[in-house]
């Protein structure tokens, strides 16, 4: 059996309808947000194949198990991890700076 998660978050919307509705907004496909991710990922741990897969992404969207790669996700679309998966606070990043000493 599929491990199916299907909460509702805080906004009334589930991970999978935030998800979409970012991809949609931009104009992002699965294989190109997948190719984002694994682009992010590959700035930490050097890596000849792409780690995120499109079946990754899909996963999400169709409400399975995937969460390994959600921060991954979140980053890439500049979004906080807090709301993409639950709806909580703010859509966008809080960008830290640090001041010069």
């Amino acid at each position: 059996m599929t491990n199916v998660k299907r909460e509702i978050g805080a906004d009334g919307l589930t991970l999978a309808q935030r998800l979409f509705s970012l991809m949609t907004e931009r104009g992002i496909t699965q294989a190109e947000l997948a190719r984002m991710c694994s682009r992010y990922y590959a700035t930490f741990i050097s890596s000849d194949d792409d780690v995120v897969k499109q079946q990754h992404i899909f996963n999400v969207l169709n409400g399975q198990e995937s969460s390994w790669i959600l921060c991954l996700v979140a980053v890439s679309l500049d979004v906080s991890d807090l709301w993409l998966q639950f709806g909580i606070g703010l859509k966008q990043r809080a960008h830290l700076t640090l001041a010069a000493k």
